[in-house]
This record gives C-alpha cells, structure tokens and sequence, in this order.
C-alpha cells in the first residue's frame, strides 16, 4: 500500500476553509440570545394591534364620524396616517405615531411607534436580510463610519434597493401600513404637523411600551451579533 504524502496548507488556502466551518460551527449553536430575540419580535408583534386599536378609539373621540361625513361633502376631509400625540395629564413632550408608513422623514425624538425604518429591518432582522443576498454591512457601513468599512454611494444605493422591498414586506407582516392605519380627518394645509392630538396617560403608555419593546429588540439583536463573533472567534484560533 502506498503511503500517502501529507502536505500542509499554506494560510491563503486554510483560513477560508477554516472560515467556512467556523460559519458552519456559528450556524449550528444554539444561542440563548436568538430565542430572547424571537420572543421579543414577537412582542412587537403582538403589540401592533393594540396601537391601531387604541389610536381608532382616539381619531373617533377628536373626529367623530357624523363629523367627517359632513365635511367631506363639502371636500374637506383628507386621509390621514400620521398624528402627533400631547397627553394633557402631563408635562411629557408631546409624541409621534404613524402606523402607515415608516417615518423615515418625520423621524425625531418624538417618534414612538412608527413601522421598521430600513436600518432597524437591517439590524433586527439581518438573517432574513443576509438570506436574500444584502451586503448588510455596505448599506450599515456607509451610515455609520465607526464599523470601519469604507461604502460608496453606489454600493449604498444597490443595498437599499434591495433592503427597501424587504422592508415592506416585513411591515406589512406586523400589521403596519394596512387600510386600518389611516383615518378620515379635517383637511389641513400643513400635513400632520400642525395639530397635536389630546390623550390620556393609559393612551400614551400604548405607544410609548412600543418603543421599548423595539428596544429591547434591538438590544437582543445585537447580543445575537455578539455571540455570534465569540463562536467564530473560538472556533478560528
């Protein structure tokens, strides 16, 4: 039998192969993490219909719909997804709610409860993004500087092509932007900015525990990151 000649892989040819079955290695170990994260993309969820239930019981108080009929005979009505929020049993700021659409221009710190922006879908849900051929980190990097990649506008560009439809269908999952998000209000002539909406503290706690539970969301999307990186960090050397 003829001995077989053993040849050691040089470093351009082993590390990818060693890459390779680190991802695998990254791929196939449970992480306490990726079940926190499901459950609290889950209580994101759950919580949506709440939000579009509670703000219907506000529009309904502020623009009763006898109201609404009569002006739009005189068309002076308009369809309307976003609202600012002032809970007059309070001091606290007034706040911004738009369940139809993402808000990635009306974004502010007043912003509690609007759909995943494009960068939040990429952060919370970067398997899903991963999966579908995005360059998360083109469309992260050119953004955010501090992660260390330099991104062309182009290459940003071909990225949010891609993510923008993703986006949407992810939204559309968790019950954003569907006909039950907009509602039948006075015309105005500066959008949603110019009138803030009276609630009460139960009212305003709707929204607010929103924002927190994306929160907790997107710090459990990047302990899933973390952990990820210590796998393939163990595993490679």
């Amino acid at each position: 039998m003829t001995k077989q000649k053993r040849t050691l892989l040089n470093d351009k040819v082993k590390r990818p192969i060693l890459y390779a079955l680190a991802r695998k290695k990254v791929a196939q170990t449970p992480l306490k993490s990726t079940e926190e994260h499901k459950a609290n993309l889950k209580a994101i969820k759950d919580h949506v219909p709440l939000m579009k239930k509670t703000l219907k019981t506000i529009v309904d108080r502020n623009f009763p719909a006898d109201d609404m009929k009569i002006l739009s005979k005189y068309n002076t009505t308009r369809d309307e997804g976003c609202f600012y929020l002032k809970n007059t049993e309070s001091d606290n700021d007034q706040i911004y709610v738009n369940l139809k659409e993402s808000g990635g221009y009306y974004s502010s710190s007043y912003s509690v409860a609007i759909p995943f922006t494009d960068t939040q879908a990429c952060n919370l849900f970067i398997d899903e993004m991963v999966n579908s051929g995005v360059d998360t980190m083109n469309y992260l990097g050119y953004r955010d500087s501090s992660l260390g990649r330099r991104v062309s506008y182009n290459q940003f560009c071909a990225e949010r092509e891609k993510i923008e439809p993703i986006t949407k269908r992810i939204n559309a999952e968790y019950g954003f932007g569907g006909d039950d998000t907009s509602f039948t209000t006075p015309s105005t002539s500066h959008y949603c900015h110019n009138r803030a909406i009276s609630i009460n503290t139960e009212e305003e706690k709707v929204f607010t525990d929103y924002k927190l539970l994306v929160e907790n969301a997107e710090k459990s999307a990047n302990a899933i990151i973390k952990d990820r990186q210590s796998v393939l960090d163990d595993t490679m050397h």
